[in-house]
């Protein structure tokens, strides 16, 4: 039966990887940088080579009694001469090793690679359909020309015979943009029956070319989180390359609470949670077959943690425009609510952002930020704000004399001068009338006395010397 087949073995004399060449030398042949026998004790043949990313693919076929041993311990072959694929990496070594086949002849004679996989191609023998790699595929009619694919990892993906009911074979294949490309030739029988149905042959045996599509085989690349309101455009990477369809259509499968919507290939949510989508390409596995992979995206929600930068101070019958920085700044809600929750002694009011107060003291101010913390949940933080006249020096009438009280505002030390009395006549009281400065240090100065508040919390603060009082405002 062998005889059937074209003499390739003539051409090629051994299964030699990297190196195809080894009878005389051009002047362009370089050194052998690598040279590599594979078999086992029976017939072993590579007859097509192709690079890929991380090494190279060899294509061939090995007897049966190949199988069990050397290069093929631990692998039973499928009937008799078995189509082998074996990879190799950059250094040589072997990294999977695959044959392939029925009960009878199956030869691989080319190879190519495609972005997310090899293809290759070759011829089976009839009673090979049916059996093995083959279950479940029936023969054309005699000897089919064939075409596999394989992922990366050396696994089949599809298998395809094609012929009539002569012989049929294929000796190479390519791939191009859109698919791929199968040459061999078929007997003159084999036209006008099987796949040839239609096609009159033209005379002795025939050349053939066969394009096949190339089917979407995955989608990569999808996106896999968003963030509430932000619209996000959809997209991925058709795998393979050169798969024949490439235009991706997308659905909501399940909203999953996150209010999705889609405008074309942009998605819209309004909430938080996890929404089920899915990618189809048309006609992707094949004419009337469309690819379909369903993939979540994650909706996030991003909370408002603080605002910072809201003034702290103000003058009377003044109006002050209120302003905040909220953290983090692709906080979902960003607008502040302002509001007063004390006006104190001020006569503080707030109409939109912009405060106002008639009088000193100090005023207890509140920023909302609405569904701030989440969905339903505000954010809500408070503030003060301390209003002065801004003079700075606070001068109180006593019998001695002015006294003067400064800094104003202060922060830490506050000097009191032309102060004649003793210590034990001055006292420090909150709004509340309650005496704070029972245990502040107090420093005698040459005009007066200096009396360290750092300890007290910011606000405003009377002082009372002997029969006189002031007031200084605590940052």
């Amino acid at each position: 039966m062998k005889q059937r087949i074209f003499n390739l073995r003539n051409v090629i004399a051994a299964a030699i990887c990297f190196v195809g060449l080894t009878a005389s030398v051009s002047a362009w042949a370089q050194d052998v940088l690598q040279k590599k026998n594979f078999g086992g004790s029976n017939d072993d043949y590579y007859y097509s080579v192709t690079a890929v990313s991380d090494g190279v693919v060899a294509a061939g076929y090995s007897g049966s009694s190949s199988f069990g041993t050397g290069d093929w311990a631990g692998v039973a072959g499928k009937g008799s001469y078995d189509a082998i694929l074996v990879k190799y990496d950059n250094n040589g070594n072997v990294v999977w090793k695959k044959n392939f086949g029925g009960s009878d002849v199956d030869y691989y004679y080319s190879v190519t690679a495609v972005s997310d996989g090899i293809v290759a191609a070759g011829f089976s023998y009839p009673s090979s359909f049916g059996s093995g790699d083959w279950a479940g595929v029936a023969g054309k009619g005699s000897i089919d020309a064939i075409l596999v694919k394989y992922d990366n990892n050396g696994d089949v993906v599809w298998k395809k015979n094609f012929g009539g009911s002569g012989d049929d074979f294929y000796t190479s294949v390519t791939a191009v943009s859109d698919g791929v490309v199968a040459a061999g030739f078929s007997y003159p029988s084999s036209f006008g029956t099987g796949d040839w149905t239609g096609v009159t042959g033209k005379g002795g045996n025939d050349a053939i070319l066969v394009k096949y599509s190339m089917p979407v085989s995955g989608i990569a690349n999808l996106p896999a989180s968003t963030v509430v309101f932000v619209p996000l455009t959809l997209t991925g990477t058709v795998e393979p390359s050169n798969a024949t369809y490439q235009t991706i259509t997308w659905g909501i499968l399940n909203a999953g609470g996150t209010g999705a919507t889609l405008s074309g290939n942009v998605l819209n949510t309004t909430a938080a949670g996890v929404a089920t989508l899915r990618a189809t390409v048309l006609n992707g596995l094949s004419t009337g077959t469309n690819y379909v992979q369903d993939f979540t995206v994650t909706v996030n929600f991003i909370p408002v943690t603080n605002i910072t930068g809201v003034p702290a101070t103000a003058r009377p019958n003044e109006m002050l425009t209120l302003t905040g920085t909220v953290v983090p700044s692709d906080a979902i809600y960003q607008t502040i609510v302002w509001s007063v929750v004390n006006a104190g002694t001020t006569g503080a009011s707030i109409v939109g952002n912009t405060f106002f107060a008639s009088t000193e003291g100090v005023a207890f101010i509140k920023a909302t930020i609405v569904n701030g913390t989440a969905a339903g949940t505000n954010y809500e933080q408070g503030f003060t704000i301390t209003v002065s006249n801004g003079t700075g020096i606070e001068q109180v009438n006593t019998g001695a004399g002015e006294l003067k009280i400064y800094p104003n505002p202060v922060k830490d030390e506050l000097t009191i001068t032309n102060y004649g009395l003793g210590i034990e006549n001055l006292t420090i009281t909150d709004l509340s009338g309650r005496i704070v400065g029972a245990n502040l240090r107090v420093r005698p100065t040459n005009d007066g006395i200096t009396i360290n508040v750092s300890a007290l919390p910011s606000g405003v603060y009377f002082i009372k010397a002997g029969n006189n009082t002031g007031k200084f405002i605590k940052e």
